[in-house]
């Protein structure tokens, strides 16, 4: 899910969950180009990031795993989790709203 920062989304696009989030995101980032893009672990890869942002303009942020050699700072990993809690909060507020996105996609299939 796209979202602004005050927590409006933008676009959401639903994929099996053994489906590759960097795949499954592609059509929405390409709806976003030249943003900041706040992400989970599903987005770490590096090489991916910059294949991004050099198509797209998109900078993507994600907390880094423990066992990485290059680091972000405390206070960056701690900025970083405050937007994808943002995130999971607008995700979790569609849904209570009887607007849940997963069971609208499977009544559409």
């Amino acid at each position: 899910m796209l979202s602004t920062w005050n927590g409006i989304p933008i676009a959401y696009d639903l994929a099996p969950a053994n489906t590759d989030e960097r795949v499954a995101i592609e059509s929405l980032l390409e709806m976003a180009q030249g943003c900041t893009i706040y992400g989970d672990k599903g987005f770490i890869d590096c090489d991916w990031q910059i294949q991004v942002q050099q198509r797209m303009g998109n900078q993507i942020w994600t907390v880094l795993r423990k066992n990485q050699q290059y680091q972000h700072s405390p206070s960056l990993n701690r900025f970083i989790s405050r937007m994808r809690q943002r995130i999971e909060g607008v995700f979790h507020e569609i849904q209570n709203t009887g607007r849940n996105p997963e069971s609208t996609a499977q009544q559409n299939h």
